[in-house]
Parts: structure tokens; C-alpha cells; sequence
């Protein structure tokens, strides 16, 4: 969540923010981040935006949610109205901070203390830690740049990046990746705990150390221009770096590996051993930066127990502040009494009588996370360094002998053959769990969705049904369901050989299913291919005159020709090439008026503006726009609808540049309309 907030009356403070949803805390942030934007229309320096991550396993938005911002403050300042209204009347002042943290924490938490499910120890992950081996996509030898891991370097092709950067270059090449990969990918991934190896984070973390402690680390020189210059200008080293360890490190995904060890050491240590309930460095800073709490007298046991309270309850959203707080005074704060209550039970009780939170529940929360609070580290690192959200969150449930990974919950091709796959298992004598996996998915949810879907769990085989580029997202973000089963992917492949951005996918599975012979032939070299084929779903035939009204009803006339095309605009305009079947089209019927050609697509609305393929959909836009014979129909259909449709048409033209299969000539061949179809790729069988 992002925005910016200012005080103009003290344009030099950094006004620290509180984000409630649906009424529960949701976290906090530091509006320091530079903005160009802010800057250029007079808004002091431009060093007010703030992102509030989302917490760990917090659960989506609904579109109703009520979302609301304050700027914290002895009065407090909201910044955002209630969704849908005007914005709320003047709160009242607080007055002190026991009323603060009521105000703050008396609805509960948007990440509702739970324990994580089938939690691992984070010492091995061996299936996905792949991810983090040296790429498999081929590339020229390094110059006096560093190759980066497996996935990095896949995300670059993935997402259209590579021609942008090239880290074995130079290592500024390097550094200007990873900044990108730290700004623009993990700000898409968000709460998720992106893949980082080993030998990355040692680059991020070089720098400080016990003698100098002053220097900045790689990560934190990478992002220098990112946040705006702080009030110590460098004078105050424990300032700087509680400042990265308390807020920064968070913007980027990385509080539990971008702070390095030397400085942890510092922030964590107890600034007065001798006292009960002793504070740190960066107990002290984080008290400082908050005006209700630097008003606490800190001298005191009782001000001490405020303050380890405060960040308890901040640690159930953001757990990393426990890294920073004295072993010695968190051991004694939740030990228990002759009574059974901690010293932190009997002051929430005190202050927070009506929230439902206990020690144990507590710790629930906080582990949830992966955070070990008898250690004070992350169990995202393995072993080896690397961090890898799979390395501590399992699966849970019982084993199945087979398990399906695909976007059942989306309106797309792949998801039909999901489902189609699903009921032909579930025919035989086998255990069966299907798990949805829709990230990268824009599409419209499905609403027809009659199956079971679970959360992931253990299984003997699982069969991925995402195509190759897509299938490390699901090792990198799904539990480890992985390391003791047999995995096939079972993708849809359009073109030969296969791009840069699949060849990750290829070294993650042990075998692939495949739809057509031309998949096999094009991945049977690089894993063991067996071809399956498919399945079209079974239709109730209309009869072309009331197929034809179903959908095309006033849009052509009962008695034209009608050529029809079709194609998600997610998936392609240049492989789909509905301007080419345009061209086509009016080159062989220039003038009759009773042919026509729809064009039938749908999510135009999430091209994005700025792409190649918008501009080509505005030129059919254009076309549409001119001539009447062609009909562009932009929605999504229900499946009767999309059989009436092929069904009503007299000729379904492809004029694809590739195909993995092809569901929509299959499904034409069934209800009886003729096809013409480009003779290359996956249709041809």
C-alpha cells in the first residue's frame, strides 16, 4: 500500500503512518521515500511517500474492505476517508499512549494470529533451491560483472528485462539489476519472500563490520537515492542503520536478510545490562520515532515494559522488530509466573483487556511467520544461506498419491484443461487433491468452479499444469510439496525451441505430459516427454440459427457469412494475430456485405497501456471503428455462451503464429464448423 504524507508546517519530520483494514491494525511505515513527483509540484524535498508491506499470510482484500490511513500524532490525521464516504471527522486527541495502543490495537490484526501449517525447520529444501543454482539459461562468459542465480536471471527474461540489463557485464550491471529486482519485482510479490541466493545476499550485506560498522552495506548503497536523507545526515551510525533494519530492509522484502549480523549485534545489544527489562539501541530509536511513545519515561520498569509491549504488539504484523530486542528482557517479559501469567499477558490484560491475545497465541503469530524467536532468525534461510519461503512452510494434510497445480480459479484455456484433467483422474482408484495457483493470472475469476480446491499438501505425485515459464513461481511461493514427490509439468509449449524464460521450468520437474506431438518433440530433449493429448468439453448443440442469436444476435444478421476469431488478449496478440486475420479477411472480401468477421476477445481492459500489444489492439480498434463488417465483441463468455458462439459461426479462422493446442479449432471441429488454421504448431495433430 503506498502513498505520501507531509506535515508543511515541519517539512524536515518524516511523519510515520498507521494503515488499518476492515477496522484491524495492518502495519505501519516511515513516509521517507523519495518522489520526484512531490518534489516537482513544491512538496518540499519530495521525501514523503511511504509502501506498507502487507504481513506474512495476510489475507487478500475484498473490494469492500474498509481501508484507512493516519498520520500519527497527538491528534491523529487520517489521510485516506472510508472507502465509499467522507472522510471521518476530526479524531479526538489521545492522550497518552496506553489510549494510543488501544486506539491502535483493540480490533485485532489483519493477519490473524495462526500457526503456519506443516512449518520446517528451514534446513533443507533441495527441490527449491534450484531456484538458486546457476541459471540454465545459456548467456556469454562474464566480463567483470557476476552471473546471477537461476531465478533472478529468469524473472529477467520473464518479464522482458534482459535487453534492459545485463549484470556479468560490469558490476554496476549487476547492482543495476538487483536494484531493479528489489524495487520492481519484489514490490509485485509483496508479502511473498522472493528467491535470493546465498552469494546475492552476501553481495547485499558486504560492507560494515565490527570496526566499521559506519560503512553501508551493498544493499543500502544500491538504494541511497531511494529514501530521503535522514535527520542524522550520517552523524548518529545507530540512527542510520535502525532506520534500514527498522523500516528500509522492509520496502524491499528483506528484513530477514538485509541486515547484516555486526549490525543486529549492535541494535540488539542492552543499553543498561543492569536494569530489569533492559533496552536496545534500536528499542530506544523505534520509541523516539513515535510521539506517543518517546513519551514514555524509559527510566522506569514500568516505562521499559511500555515499550517491549508496544513492539510486541507491532511484531504480530512485523516480526523482524524482535530481532532487535535483548534476549534477556523478551525471555523475561513472556516467562510465567507461580500464576501462569507473563509479565506481557498481565500488561496486555491491563491495557488491552478486550483484544483476544495470549502468549501462546502470540508466539503463534509471530513463528507464523517464519521467524524462530528462541534464535531471532528467519527459517526462510537455508542451510546454505539462500533465502526460499518454501524452506520453511510444508504442506499440510494427509498424502494423496496425486496432486494438480493449476489456475483452476481463472477464466483461461489452461484452466478448462485443468479441470477436464481433473475429472479424468478423479475416474480412477487414486487419491486426488486439486490446489489453485493463480498468480500472474489477471483473468477473470471463474464462477462455474464445482471442485474441491485445498491448499497444497503432501503428495507422491504432483502434476503442474502451468505453462514452463510459470512453473518456478509455484517452487518459489507454494509450500514444499516437492522435494519427496515425483513432479510433472504438464504445460502448454507454442514454439520451438523453447524461449530463455522456460528453461528454469524444464530443470524443476522429472517428466512432462504433453497435448500435442509437436510439445514432445519440441521439450522430449530436455526431459522425458510423453504425449497425453487432451479433451474438448462435452456440448449441448443449439442448431446454428439459435447458437447464432445466443450471442451474435443484433451484432450480424441471420443470414450473413460469418468468419469468427478468438483469442484471449492475455495471451498474446502477436502469437493470437487477429490483425493478420483482419487483413486476411478484407483482402478476400473486400466489398460483400453479407460476410463478416467477429473478433472475439476479452480482458482488454488489463493491457497494459504502455505495450506493443495495445498499440496493435488500437490498430483493430481502429479498423472496427471503419468498416462494419468487422465486429469486435470484448467480454467474457459463459461456456454455453463460447459453444453457441463456435457453434453459430460458419468458419472459425486461426491465423496463430503458434499454438499449443488449440481448444478453440477442437471445439469447432466438434460442433461441425469449418476450420482454416495456420498449418504449424500444436493443432496440426
Amino acid at each position: 500500500m503506498t502513498g505520501w504524507a507531509w506535515r508543511p508546517e515541519e517539512p524536515s519530520e518524516r511523519v510515520l503512518v498507521h494503515v488499518f483494514v476492515g477496522g484491524r491494525f495492518f502495519g505501519q511505515g516511515r513516509a521517507d521515500i523519495a518522489r520526484a513527483d512531490l518534489r516537482n509540484i513544491g512538496i518540499g524535498d519530495g521525501g514523503y511517500g511511504f509502501r506498507v508491506t502487507a504481513p506474512f499470510g495476510a489475507p487478500p482484500f475484498e473490494a469492500d474492505d474498509e481501508i484507512r490511513v493516519f498520520a500519527v500524532g497527538p491528534r491523529w490525521t487520517e489521510l485516506t476517508p472510508p472507502s465509499g464516504g467522507e472522510p471521518s471527522p476530526a479524531e479526538a486527541p489521545i492522550a497518552d499512549v496506553r489510549q494510543y495502543l488501544r486506539r491502535t490495537f483493540a480490533a485485532g490484526f489483519w493477519a490473524p494470529p495462526s500457526r503456519a501449517a506443516g512449518a520446517r525447520s528451514g534446513a533443507s529444501a533441495a527441490a527449491c533451491e534450484r531456484l538458486v543454482a546457476a541459471s540454465p539459461i545459456p548467456g556469454p562468459p562474464p566480463a567483470l560483472g557476476r552471473p546471477v542465480g537461476a531465478y533472478l536471471d529468469h524473472v529477467r527474461h520473464k518479464w522482458n528485462v534482459a535487453e534492459d540489463f545485463e549484470p556479468t557485464n560490469s558490476l554496476r550491471d549487476y547492482d543495476a539489476y538487483l536494484r531493479h529486482y528489489l524495487i520492481a519485482y519484489v514490490g509485485g510479490r509483496s508479502p511473498l519472500r522472493v528467491p535470493l541466493s546465498a552469494d546475492e545476499i552476501a553481495h547485499l550485506n558486504a560492507g560494515p563490520d565490527d570496526a566499521h560498522p559506519e560503512v553501508p552495506t551493498g544493499a543500502r548503497r544500491l538504494f541511497a537515492d531511494h529514501f530521503a536523507a535522514s535527520a542524522s545526515s550520517g552523524d548518529d551510525v545507530l540512527a542510520d542503520i535502525h532506520l534500514w533494519a527498522a523500516h528500509h530492509a522492509l520496502q524491499f522484502g528483506g528484513e530477514d536478510c538485509l541486515v547484516p549480523e555486526c549490525w543486529r549485534e549492535r541494535l540488539r545489544a542492552p543499553i543498561d545490562p543492569a536494569v530489569d527489562y533492559p533496552l536496545s539501541p534500536f528499542m530506544a530509536s523505534f520509541a523516539a520515532e513515535n510521539a506517543f511513545l518517546r513519551t514514555v519515561d524509559t527510566t522506569t520498569v514500568a516505562g521499559r515494559r511500555t515499550i517491549l509491549l508496544a513492539i510486541a504488539l507491532f511484531a504480530v504484523t512485523t516480526p523482524h522488530l524482535l530481532q532487535y530486542v535483548p534476549a534477556r528482557s523478551l525471555d523475561a517479559y513472556l516467562a510465567p509466573d507461580a500464576a501462569g501469567l507473563s509479565p506481557f499477558e498481565r500488561d496486555l490484560h491491563d491495557v488491552l483487556p478486550e483484544l483476544a491475545l495470549d502468549r501462546a497465541r502470540w508466539r503463534d503469530a509471530v513463528e507464523a511467520s517464519g521467524l524462530v524467536l528462541a534464535e531471532g532468525r528467519f527459517r526462510t534461510l537455508t542451510a546454505a544461506g539462500h533465502r526460499l519461503q518454501a524452506a520453511f512452510v510444508g504442506g499440510a494434510g494427509a498424502e494423496v498419491d496425486v496432486q494438480i497445480i493449476g489456475p483452476f480459479s481463472r477464466r483461461l484455456g489452461v484452466s478448462d484443461s485443468c479441470h477436464m484433467l481433473a475429472a479424468a483422474l478423479a475416474k480412477l482408484p487414486i487419491t486426488l487433491r486439486c490446489c489453485d495457483h493463480a498468480l500472474d493470472h489477471p483473468n477473470a475469476r471463474r464462477t462455474d468452479v464445482k471442485l474441491a480446491l485445498e491448499p497444497p499438501g503432501p503428495a507422491k505425485i504432483n502434476v503442474v499444469h502451468l505453462n514452463l515459464e510459470e512453473l518456478p513461481s509455484v517452487f518459489a511461493y507454494f509450500p514444499d510439496v516437492f522435494e519427496t514427490a515425483y513432479n510433472v509439468a504438464c504445460p502448454y509449449t507454442e514454439v520451438a525451441p523453447p524461449h530463455a524464460a522456460q528453461r528454469l521450468g524444464l530443470t524443476l520437474v522429472d517428466e512432462i505430459w504433453s497435448a500435442s506431438s509437436f510439445i514432445t518433440e519440441t521439450l522430449g530433449g530436455f526431459r522425458p516427454t510423453h504425449t497425453m493429448g487432451t479433451a474438448a468439453r462435452a456440448t449441448h448443440p443449439l442448431g446454428r440459427a439459435a447458437a447464432r442469436r445466443e450471442v451474435l444476435d443484433g451484432l450480424v444478421g441471420p443470414d450473413d457469412f460469418v468468419f469468427l476469431t478468438a483469442g484471449d488478449a492475455l495471451s498474446g496478440v502477436f502469437r493470437k494475430n487477429p490483425l493478420g486475420t483482419i487483413r486476411a479477411f478484407l483482402a478476400a472480401f473486400p466489398a460483400d456485405e453479407k460476410v463478416r468477421l467477429v473478433v472475439k476477445v476479452h480482458s482488454l481492459d488489463k493491457i497494459d497501456p504502455s505495450s506493443p500489444d495495445h498499440r496493435i489492439w488500437q490498430w483493430v480498434k481502429n479498423i472496427v471503428e471503419e468498416c462494419d463488417r468487422v465486429v469486435l465483441l470484448d467480454r467474457l463468455l459463459t461456456d454455453r455462451e463460447q459453444a453457441a458462439l463456435i457453434e453459430g459461426a460458419d468458419c472459425l479462422v486461426s491465423l496463430h503464429r503458434a499454438e499449443g493446442f488449440g481448444y478453440h479449432m477442437l471445439e469447432a471441429m466438434v460442433a461441425g464448423t469449418p476450420v482454416v488454421a495456420t498449418g504449424y504448431s500444436g493443432n496440426v495433430d
